[in-house]
């Protein structure tokens, strides 16, 4: 399943002022993990129709995977989102493992912020 956010502009006209585009793909991992792969930019104009797609997906799994690469841009907005994944992993014993490539932008705000110290961050799945 993917779903653009953001993805047309109210007005019709090209302007280059749409808002930014994020795509939010779910799909499943061996052993059941349910996997967000989420692709494009995610900020404040988008974040919480994405966080609300994330939480739709996630619901009632038990093993959650958060796939970054795609990510070109994130700002304090979604990474609000993946500190309250973190504290659901923390807190509420949700498996959770996020996929940042190394020297990614995604990669490069997850340890200035510190969740690589609280949520295991890999550069990919299998």
């Amino acid at each position: 399943m993917s779903r653009p956010v953001g993805a047309s502009d109210p007005d019709g006209i090209d302007d280059g002022l749409r808002p930014p585009t994020v795509s939010v793909q779910v799909g499943a991992a061996d052993g059941g993990r349910v996997v967000v792969t989420l692709s494009g930019e995610v900020d404040l104009s988008n974040a919480h129709e994405v966080e609300g797609q994330v939480a739709d997906a996630i619901a009632g799994a038990d093993a959650v995977a958060i796939d970054l690469n795609g990510i070109t841009y994130l700002d304090s907005r979604g990474l609000q989102l993946l500190l309250r994944l973190a504290e659901r992993h923390v807190h509420h014993a949700l498996d959770l493992v996020i996929v940042a490539a190394p020297r990614s932008i995604a990669h490069e705000l997850l340890q200035v912020t510190g969740i690589v110290e609280i949520v295991p961050v890999v550069p990919g799945l299998g």
